[in-house]
């Protein structure tokens, strides 16, 4: 029988970095290494000698591609991604619901430059869990400590949540058997729509049952 998500969480954290600048996506990383060592120690959810993998993106494509593949825990999401090919400024903020529809577990933290409370608040409306400033200081750290490490303990807490729910429900996806890491996904996502009434729309290749 497969591992649960959150077995597997806490062997492993991935985070996934999405910033249009290289030097703020290579600042980001460096201000979280630097914290994950106390933030594993302290945290019940996760082994203290649990691995983090980082998965840095520069475009909403690599991230989007990243989150079909990966099992992402937390995301690290710039609020301002540039501008696309027509001109046109690409807002991380509105894409937080299509990176929450792919994985609804994932965590998103909005990172951003200057306090904008209209910003936040439209962050969290489309899904983020919180947000962060980009500049680092020592008056930040105690905060990015407490934010990050309250994140990573809301995916695991999320994840026995819902399967907790799909058991007692006795829904026949509960009784899911896979290995794969694609039907492990899939079996999240079902378990992730199924208390909501919205219509879902499962498409695949002929023959994959």
């Amino acid at each position: 029988m497969a591992k649960s998500v959150s077995a597997e969480s806490k062997n492993t954290i991935n985070v996934l970095i999405l910033d249009d600048q290289r030097e703020w996506l290579e600042t980001t990383q460096i201000n979280c290494e630097m914290l994950f060592d106390e933030i594993k120690s302290e945290s019940e959810s996760f082994n203290s000698d649990a691995d983090v993998q980082y998965f840095p993106c520069q475009t909403v494509d690599e991230a989007t591609a990243i989150l079909s593949e990966t099992l992402i825990h937390l995301m690290l999401l710039d609020k301002d991604l540039g501008v696309s090919s027509d001109g046109k400024k690409i807002s991380g903020v509105d894409q937080i619901p299509a990176f929450k529809a792919i994985q609804p577990f994932c965590q998103i933290l909005m990172l951003t430059a200057d306090m904008s409370p209209i910003d936040i608040a439209r962050a969290m409306r489309n899904g983020a869990s919180d947000y962060l400033f980009k500049s680092a200081g020592e008056d930040t750290r105690a905060h990015r400590h407490e934010v990050i490490k309250r994140a990573l303990e809301y995916f695991v807490r999320e994840v026995e949540q819902t399967k907790t729910l799909s058991k007692s429900s006795g829904k026949i996806y509960s009784q899911f058997i896979a290995s794969s890491p694609a039907m492990q996904r899939f079996e999240n996502r079902l378990i992730a729509v199924s208390e909501s009434s919205r219509p879902v729309l499962i498409l695949g290749d002929t023959g994959l049952g």
